[in-house]
């Protein structure tokens, strides 16, 4: 207190002295009073100051964690874009199409954080198209691969109600062109500019609930669904290898050519039960993802293609030969067998039907004895067989692992359909199974795979006709051969056995 009292005297004083008022006594006090209001005024002041000091201070801290938040942010989207570069690199080196889907949806899901991916196949069989969903993410592996969505055919009569097929056929839509204004003429001397063809565009469809088109395959949830659509050309099918006869004038040589026709697909994406929108850079990426399969799918089949071209090249004339030796052997054979029943005599009160069984049994026994030993190498010529078989082939192949016994889940691929890539790992079952195929044995099958569905499989499709086979290949008429006898020789088992009340066939 004495302290402050004897300073605020003295800068008093000192004041007096500059400025030598008239009245120092008055000067005097009048410093003092204005003294205590400057100090008031200092101390707001400071107090103002430092609130200012605060404020700044909290701004400048905010606006660092401000910016520490943006570069993390912009870390993270760089983090992601290069992960997402790095992924569309490994995409590019798949070494199978499964492969590089699976890795698609995978993606999509664990790393790009999408609820649920899956990618559908398009097939057309005459006039019927399907959707076949070959790939999804691990949350839906369970639940939506392997199903089929079929469009259907739409309604003879204009009038009549539209079906729903379910939207993602809607996807594959290209857009009619709007009809607009007169083109000009081109400038004398220049080409005519071509006109842009149209393409789909991704379909999306922010709540699905809504959408009486969608075809759920689990209860219905809101949530956004897109599915992008994608084209490439292809040689993945029944005719993607034909033989050109060459034009001698013309100084063109007989060769086998590929044929590309247009191959379709989606990639589709949902957030159903767990709704939120998907973002134009979301559905901008998976085009990306899109179009790079696409590359991969055609990279991948020029391998195939080069490696099928070497095949029909050799392959054929090397099956030919053997096939002749088979088909031989199998002509010998059933002459035998004909004159081995020539002499059965039956015994007295014999069912008229244990012949028949007899007889057939014996043709199937002696030409399968045959095919279990001399097939094998025709078989693994035929693994060379790149591109797809005919579908009358698939399905006579199926049928025929099934009356022999062979697994038939291992020969269809995710959708049930008959798959040669599938297939072709288990020919080397198919003449074992064969040999031991015995007629009269119990069995256990299921509703495709008894005697009934592979008869009523054979007339539907015309199996059982020599000439839907390709004739390049001749080992399925040997195959087919063999498959007649044994179908014979089980209806004889079967029809014998049910006589005495026992059935062959228990329906699983």
């Amino acid at each position: 207190m004495e302290k402050n009292v004897n300073e605020s005297l003295a800068e008093a004083l000192t004041s007096m002295a500059v400025n030598v008022p008239d009245d120092p006594i008055e000067y005097i006090g009048k410093y003092l009073v204005t003294k205590v209001e400057r100090l008031k005024q200092f101390e707001a002041a400071q107090v103002e100051l430092g609130e200012v000091e605060t404020k700044l201070s909290e701004e400048e801290a905010a606006t660092e964690l401000k910016n520490k938040a943006l570069e993390s942010q912009e870390k993270e989207l760089k983090e992601k874009e290069s992960k997402f570069q790095t992924f569309l690199e490994s995409l590019a080196k798949s070494e199978s199409k499964q492969q590089a889907m699976d890795s698609v949806v995978d993606f999509m899901e664990l790393e790009m954080n999408i609820p649920a991916a899956y990618i559908a196949v398009k097939k057309v069989a005459g006039e019927v198209e399907t959707l076949c969903y070959v790939s999804a993410s691990p949350s839906q592996v369970n639940i939506v691969k392997g199903k089929k969505i079929v469009k259907a055919a739409p309604a003879e009569d204009d009038e009549g109600p539209v079906q729903a097929t379910g939207f993602t056929f809607d996807a594959l839509k290209v857009p009619e062109v709007p009809e607009g204004e007169e083109e000009e003429e081109p400038a004398e001397g220049e080409e005519k500019a071509p006109k842009p063809v149209p393409k789909p565009s991704p379909l999306v469809i922010d709540n699905v609930k809504r959408d009486s088109r969608c075809k759920f395959f689990g209860v219905p949830k809101i949530g956004a669904f897109v599915a992008c659509p994608f084209s490439y050309e292809t040689i993945e099918h029944e005719s993607g290898c034909s033989f050109n006869a060459g034009d001698a004038e013309s100084g063109v040589d007989p060769s086998y050519q590929l044929n590309s026709i247009k191959a379709e697909f989606v990639i589709a994406f949902d957030s159903i039960g767990e709704y939120r929108l998907f973002k134009p850079t979301e559905i901008e990426k998976v085009n990306n993802i899109g179009e790079v399969l696409s590359n991969v799918f055609v990279t991948l089949e020029k391998s195939i293609g080069e490696k099928h071209l070497e095949f029909v090249n050799v392959g054929p004339k090397d099956m030919a030969e053997k096939c002749s030796a088979v088909t031989a052997k199998v002509a010998e054979t059933d002459a035998q067998v004909a004159t081995a029943m020539g002499e059965y005599n039956a015994e007295e009160g014999e069912s008229e039907l244990k012949k028949p069984m007899i007889e057939a049994e014996k043709a199937s026994t002696a030409v399968g004895s045959i095919l279990a030993t001399d097939i094998e190498e025709i078989l693994k010529i035929l693994e060379r067989y790149e591109l797809p078989l005919p579908a009358a082939v698939l399905n006579m192949l199926f049928c025929v692992s099934a009356i022999a016994g062979i697994d038939t889940v291992s020969l269809v691929d995710c959708c049930g359909d008959p798959s040669w890539s599938v297939m072709r790992n288990k020919l080397q079952d198919l003449p074992s199974a064969i040999g031991a195929f015995k007629p009269d044995l119990e069995s256990t099958v299921t509703s495709n795979t008894s005697i009934a569905a592979i008869k009523n499989m054979c007339e539907t499709m015309n199996l059982l006709d020599a000439s839907v086979y390709p004739a390049d290949l001749p080992v399925f008429p040997i195959i087919l051969t063999w498959f007649q006898k044994a179908i014979a020789a089980r209806e004889a088992a079967i029809a014998f056995h049910a006589e005495t009340g026992k059935s062959l066939e228990t329906i699983a």
